[in-house]
């Protein structure tokens, strides 16, 4: 399981997310501009560090507030492609 327990304030907006996803088969984030898809997605990665919360995938932490865990994007074994070229 791939367990996301963050909350991160941008600007107006509330990034709010408890859930839990399998680590198989294909989850979808959706919804509408400036709901904080591309900022969660950044989070994911450890582009960005959220206010408050966790991440963990399987029995790793990839984030843990309290815990002052924060693995940078090279050691958490991910990766996404840009929605635009950037080369």
């Amino acid at each position: 399981m791939l367990k996301i327990a963050i909350r991160q304030q941008l600007g107006q907006t509330l990034l709010d997310v408890d859930t839990e996803l399998p680590l198989s088969g294909v989850s979808a984030v959706f919804g509408r501009s400036g709901a904080g898809k591309t900022s969660l997605i950044n989070i994911l990665g450890g582009l960005a560090t959220p206010d408050a919360g966790e991440i963990r995938l399987g029995e790793r932490w990839l984030f843990h507030k309290e815990k002052k865990i924060d693995l940078p994007p090279e050691r958490r074994n991910a990766g996404f492609v840009f929605q635009d070229a950037r080369l």
